[in-house]
């Protein structure tokens, strides 16, 4: 994993850490940065704004991991017809 994805999958990290300790809704950027140890910039470099954040932890914690279970499942109906 190179750099940028790495700083990318921190900033995520942390608003997850987060939403686990407070509401989303009480989440702020500068809250994200300091638990990441970043300044504001580079949160925005990633990240349009939080929900931004929050969709792509979607993306990557979800998504990606049903992904191979629903290829899966598809394989095998398509084999059973």
């Amino acid at each position: 994993m190179n750099s940028k994805n790495n700083t990318k999958d921190l900033l995520a990290d942390s608003l997850k850490e987060l939403m686990v300790k407070k509401s989303f809704e009480k989440i702020t950027i500068k809250q994200i940065c300091d638990a990441t140890g970043v300044i504001r910039i580079v949160f925005y470099n990633y990240f349009s704004d939080k929900y931004d954040a929050l969709e792509y932890i979607v993306d990557r914690d979800l998504y990606e991991t049903v992904l191979p279970y629903i290829k899966c499942k598809k394989e095998k109906m398509h084999l059973r017809s």
